[in-house]
């Protein structure tokens, strides 16, 4: 990290990437998805495939901290935005990155939502 006026420097898209947790939360739930399929040769099912019993319930423990950090990410967000002069801007991205992972989950795509529910 670099010192720029006094003040660390922080790659723009870093910030961004932040703001948009909620969408990559909702990747994360889909790549884990495809890879238990891949791993089973079959789509999981909810109620017939756990999904703690793949690779020792590690990446659904991930996706538990993911949902956390969804919501807890929130306070950061304001302050890099305010740090960026664009505390709009931020704001603006990740309340629709996060109404957009709501809207995702809860459509209930192919049944992850489901499968990660068990």
């Amino acid at each position: 990290m670099q010192l720029q006026s006094g003040r660390p420097h922080l790659p723009q898209w870093a910030s961004y990437m932040v703001c948009s947790l909620p969408l990559l939360h909702y990747l994360y739930a889909w790549l884990f998805w495809i890879l238990a399929s891949i791993a089973l040769g079959r789509w999981v099912e909810p109620g017939r495939d756990d999904p703690k019993g793949f690779w020792f319930g590690v990446p659904l423990y991930l996706h538990l901290f993911w949902m956390i950090m969804d919501f807890a990410v929130a306070p950061l967000v304001l302050v890099l935005g305010y740090w960026r002069n664009r505390l709009a801007l931020h704001a603006l991205i990740y309340l629709g990155s996060l109404l957009a992972a709501v809207c995702l989950f809860r459509m209930n795509l192919a049944c992850v939502t489901d499968w990660l529910a068990d």
